[in-house]
């Protein structure tokens, strides 16, 4: 059998990240360690202001991750800054891309699923408005302590 050909018994080993993913090789979408990933968000995001940055570990409470992220920034424009650079630091540091995405065009509560990481960015309206720190309250939490550089 040539190397293109298989046979029905055989399973076809496909790459993580192959052309069905519409990633470039080597960029996936999670990240093999939620707590790296929750630490790097953390710093991005305050690095851009972001305000109550809070770590909550949801993964006995949700069935879909293990981390939530959440912070505040003072507009609609600086919400959409702070998922920027999250977006592209994690790519450029980590090598993964968000799942998904959600929020954008309004920018009052943007999500950014990383699966085991969901980010969500909230203007303050909207951080009050839905007090997900509330509603998962029983949770482990960590407010983040920005460092000096």
């Amino acid at each position: 059998m040539s190397a293109d050909q298989h046979d029905a018994t055989t399973p076809i080993q496909i790459p993580q990240n192959d052309i069905a993913t519409g990633l470039p090789e080597g960029v996936t979408t999670g990240v093999g360690d939620g707590r790296a990933l929750v630490e790097l968000i953390a710093k991005i995001a305050d690095d851009r202001r972001a305000r109550d940055i809070v770590i909550l570990k949801v993964g006995d409470a949700v069935g879909y991750a293990d981390w939530f992220v959440l912070c505040t920034g003072g507009t609609d424009r600086q919400t959409k800054a702070i998922h920027d650079s999250i977006v592209k630091e994690v790519k450029d540091e980590l090598r993964a891309v968000p799942k998904r995405v959600e929020g954008l065009p309004e920018a009052t509560w943007v999500l950014v699923d990383y699966l085991d990481v969901v980010v969500h960015i909230f203007t303050p309206e909207s951080r009050e408005f839905y007090r997900l720190d509330r509603l998962y309250g029983d949770v482990e939490r960590r407010e983040y302590e920005s460092t000096p550089d």
